[in-house]
Parts: C-alpha cells; structure tokens; sequence
C-alpha cells in the first residue's frame, strides 16, 4: 500500500516536469517515474519507516527522513530539485499543514 501512495506521488510530481525520477525502495526493488530515460535524481530509501514518513507526511517529513540518514537523494541538485518539485506539487495523503 505505501508503495502505490510513493508511485502516485513520484509520477504527480514528475508530470509536467522535465526531470526523470527513480526511487529505490527498501527491499531494493525500483520504481521510475512515467518519463523514459536515466533519471535526473534517485530516492534510496533506508528503511520502511522513511516510506510511510513520504507518503503520509509530505515533503517536511521526507526531509526529516533525508537529515536522518534514512533517505538518500542522488543526482545534481538532486535535493533542491525535489524541494521544488515538493512544494510545486504537495505530495503525500496527509500534506503537512505548513505546506497548505
């Protein structure tokens, strides 16, 4: 189920927009946004906790989990694109009531 949430939410992020995602989740598996190519940045997550953080809280718990070491971000500017893209398209089921 937080699989599904984090595939909606990269692919509503990535839509209309020029760069590519990838995320690895995990149990490793991948998931790449619905634009084809090498991805402008990857998301590795640690562990699960940092999944359901992404998918229910928004962009202000994915980068809790980023400052914890529980996410990576790979790809220039990697970190500031997904910032921008966060706060262009809120993601997660519950979005942060600082970001409404």
């Amino acid at each position: 189920m937080v699989r599904t949430l984090i595939r909606r939410i990269v692919d509503r992020v990535a839509a209309g927009g020029k760069d590519r995602l990838k995320v690895v989740f995990s149990d490793n598996s991948t998931y790449g946004s619905t634009r084809l190519g090498d991805p402008d940045v990857t998301i590795i997550f640690r562990n699960a906790a940092a999944e359901w953080r992404m998918a229910l809280g928004g962009v202000f718990e994915f980068l809790e989990s980023y400052f914890s070491g529980d996410v990576d971000v790979i790809g220039e500017h990697g970190l500031r694109k997904l910032v921008h893209l966060g706060f262009r398209k809120p993601c997660g089921r519950f979005e942060h009531p600082l970001t409404r």
